[in-house]
């Protein structure tokens, strides 16, 4: 099934090339990180408070969800 609910951030892969990491909510309400495929995912100090942002918002989302 399709993601309901997805927050795209920027990271690097371990060669330093720009990459994308992806915080998302699936249909089933499960909190999820999608990661380049078969790759590590090196962030900054500042995208940490991003993940970390998204990821409470990936929470509240499935929260709302729950209730309605």
């Amino acid at each position: 099934m399709a993601d309901r609910w997805e927050r795209p951030l920027p990271c690097q892969d371990a060669h330093g090339r720009d990459r994308e990491l992806t915080v998302f909510v699936s249909a089933e309400n499960l909190v999820g990180l999608r990661t380049p495929p078969g790759e590590s995912a090196l962030i900054s100090p500042e995208v940490v408070k991003q993940v970390q942002s998204a990821l409470m918002a990936a929470v509240i989302e499935t929260t709302h969800r729950v209730a309605e």
